[in-house]
């Protein structure tokens, strides 16, 4: 059994998921003692003899250099500092968090601004960490379809500093003369995402043809830069540094 000792905090109420873990404020018996506060751990080891099976989370403390030499085994979240300790196991915090991006939609409704287009991409796919927000008249035939119309805009500047992108999905045999749209949201430094008409020709944008291409500029758009844990990985990984310390002192 592994006793966490911690007063309530986002990871203790995460590693009590766990059916191995038992929380106290103080030690009870158990078979690893894992101190989720550098100081609470200090207080107790000035008036105790620390065993090795116990486990502290390194964390932000006053006393951080007079508790170092006390702590055997260590969890920290990064590579630094982890010279300091007999056993260092690198856990990151986890995060559960979902990227959410607003894509807008800037044109008054006619049959050759994208519609056939919007239409295919939402039934054909599901968009959980994007919202669709549509700026103009004569939208009704989406009301069906998971976007926003917000009808006419009078203030077009705060619109584009809402969302992250500006879609420009104009059929391609009809083509555009602009739109004036398209400099309009590069002017509030919001990148475009257009079929090639008008000015995607000769202008930094993200150009697509078909709506798979569409599908897959989007669902790009909300992968993360570097790998990262979630919580779920957070819980795993503590069980793996529990059955090492069970190695180590058996």
């Amino acid at each position: 059994m592994i006793n966490v000792i911690s007063q309530p905090c986002k990871v203790l109420d995460e590693l009590n998921k766990l059916d191995c873990v038992k929380v106290s404020t103080s030690p009870i018996k158990a078979d690893i003692y894992y101190w989720l506060h550098m100081g609470t751990f200090y207080e107790y080891a000035k008036r105790n003899n620390v065993e090795k099976n116990h486990l502290v989370l390194i964390n932000p403390c006053p006393a951080f250099n007079e508790i170092v030499p006390l702590v055997k085994n260590a969890v920290i979240q990064s590579e630094v500092n982890s010279e300091l300790f007999e056993n260092a196991f690198i856990i990151e915090q986890g995060s559960d968090y979902k990227p959410m991006k607003k894509i807008g939609i800037a044109a008054t409704r006619r049959e050759y601004k994208g519609e056939k287009i919007l239409r295919e991409l939402f039934e054909k796919y599901e968009f959980p960490n994007h919202r669709f927000i549509v700026a103009g008249s004569r939208w009704d035939i989406l009301h069906n379809y998971p976007v926003e119309l917000r009808g006419h805009v009078k203030d077009m500047q705060s619109f584009y500093n809402e969302i992250d992108y500006l879609l420009i999905p104009t059929d391609e045999e009809h083509g555009e003369g602009g739109p004036i749209v398209f400099i309009e949201a590069i002017s509030c430094c919001v990148p475009v995402i257009s079929t090639n008409v008008g000015y995607a020709k000769t202008k930094p944008c993200i150009t697509f043809s078909t709506v798979n291409e569409l599908y897959e500029i989007l669902n790009n758009m909300i992968k993360p830069a570097s790998t990262y844990n979630t919580w779920d990985m957070f819980r795993k990984k503590h069980i793996e540094v529990f059955n090492k310390i069970k190695e180590i002192y058996a």
